[in-house]
């Protein structure tokens, strides 16, 4: 039986958000450039693990972790389809993505403003970036 969130309260309501997404790269630079020159984070301070990897940042916010793996050091954790961010100026988006050869696909969600942005980057991880700004 799904619960609506006026049902839940006190500390039955614990989850306050999603923190960051943490991707498995073969080519370190190659998904940084994506995440950072593409989508526009801010590649920021990591600390020293470890793994070699780099934190992107949205605002003060770590976001999308990377961490470099070699082949068989690949864990399988599961199948997520995608992930989504919060952005806003859809037409530059749009933009970015034609310049940058970038397969994308958009959506608009029905009965409501907002409309989306789905790209696949390197590794074959679907971003979705969600616009509701009417831009």
């Amino acid at each position: 039986m799904a619960t609506s969130p006026a049902d839940i309260t006190g500390a039955e309501h614990m989850i306050g958000g999603l923190d960051h997404i943490n991707i498995e790269t073969e080519n370190l630079q190659q998904s940084i450039t994506f995440y950072r020159d593409v989508l526009g984070l801010v590649e920021g301070w990591r600390p020293p693990f470890d793994s070699v990897g780099a934190w992107l940042y949205a605002h003060d916010k770590p976001v999308v972790h990377l961490v470099e793996r070699q082949g068989d050091q690949r864990e399988a954790t599961g199948r997520i389809h995608h992930f989504a961010l919060s952005a806003s100026g859809i037409a530059d988006y749009e933009r970015r993505f034609n310049e940058g050869d970038i397969k994308f696909k958009k959506v608009d969600v029905p009965g409501t403003a907002i409309q989306q942005l789905f790209a696949v980057g390197p590794d074959q991880v679907c971003v979705e970036l969600q616009f509701n700004d009417g831009q």
